[in-house]
């Protein structure tokens, strides 16, 4: 009797949230139906061991992301949204099916999603690096941008959400650079998007960078990691940048194209300069009349070998904050 009602009311789930609609767009699509499934609630349930809370890998303000484990022994992130408005169900839908067909190194991968629950499941490939937050604040607590991977919406996380959909409701790409920009200043600053101040506040992150910038100098503001680690131009126009992606109006922000151009030209400068520094660590002694005897082998396989060693060490050590960067921001979205 149980069984029977379960059943009727992952039946009902199933049309509420238009799983025939979801059917037709994927037979109409080649690509959709080689790419895309539609689970059943039993074989999530297995596969997280019935959303076992030990198999949680991340929270948001969107609801909770587990880790399962397919029939096919595929690992996936089965994300579990809070309630939906049924008249954003339509626009699910399609998003599922459009989602399924993209291929992109930067993307997770969408399997497919459940429609027999009050609200739909969504079912990703899983993605092991583990979160920015773990990186910026050595937290086992996990957010929404997966290292190297985009995985789930940080949009709807406090502390990263766009202020202008306060006002119109509405989401855009300039809500995304506005999310990167809150990113760009945790890493300057070592700070979680709503941290507690000395005194016991709580504080919003860009609010709090925006209003010191325009107070104190930067090296008063950014963490004491970042001043060992990057050069105070570097850190200039990281902050700069920061700035404009945080503008209240999402006109006067950048497109996500230009912040990339913006931070290619940051790391493009910083690879001369490293070059530069080795480059001169090795013709000053030849330039000075240094003796022979003290100056590296420069001719001989071996000595070139150690030049190249030495080189690439330097440029690991001017590298180390690039690095970091570099891994959260190639980071479920």
């Amino acid at each position: 009797m149980e069984k029977d009602i379960k059943k009727k009311l992952r039946r009902k789930h199933f049309r509420q949230n238009q799983g025939l609609l979801l059917e037709q767009l994927i037979s109409s699509d080649e690509n959709a139906s080689d790419n895309t499934k539609i689970f059943s609630l039993s074989e999530l349930e297995k596969a997280t061991n019935n959303f076992d809370p030990t198999r949680i890998v991340g929270r948001g303000g969107h609801g909770m992301v587990y880790k399962g484990i397919l029939s096919d022994q595929r690992v996936v992130a089965i994300k579990k949204s809070k309630v939906i408005e049924q008249v954003e169900i339509s626009q699910f839908i399609n998003e599922v099916a459009v989602l399924s067909q993209v291929n992109h190194r930067n993307i997770v991968k969408l399997f497919g999603c459940c429609l027999e629950t009050e609200v739909p499941l969504l079912v990703y490939d899983f993605i092991p690096n583990g979160s920015l937050f773990e990186v910026l604040h050595a937290s086992t607590t996990s957010i929404s941008v997966l290292s190297c991977h985009v995985v789930t919406n940080i949009q709807g996380t406090f502390g990263y959400l766009d202020p202008e959909y306060y006002h119109t409701g509405i989401l855009n790409e300039k809500s995304d650079v506005y999310s990167f920009g809150v990113v760009l200043v945790e890493l300057l600053l070592r700070k979680k998007p709503i941290f507690t101040t000395d005194s016991g506040l709580k504080q919003n992150l860009s609010n709090f960078f925006l209003w010191e910038m325009r107070e104190k100098p930067l090296a008063e503001i950014v963490a004491t990691q970042v001043l060992e680690e990057a050069s105070i131009e570097e850190i200039n126009d990281v902050s700069s940048l920061a700035e404009t992606c945080l503008r209240l109006r999402g006109e006067e922000r950048p497109t996500m194209k230009q912040v990339e151009m913006k931070l290619q030209y940051v790391r493009s400068k910083r690879l001369r300069a490293c070059q530069v520094a080795v480059t001169n660590e090795y013709m000053q002694p030849l330039l000075s009349g240094q003796s022979q005897d003290t100056l590296p082998m420069l001719t001989t396989p071996s000595g070139i070998a150690d030049v190249v060693n030495i080189a690439s060490q330097r440029n690991q050590n001017c590298y180390s904050l690039e690095q970091e960067f570099m891994a959260s921001a190639t980071l479920p979205r």
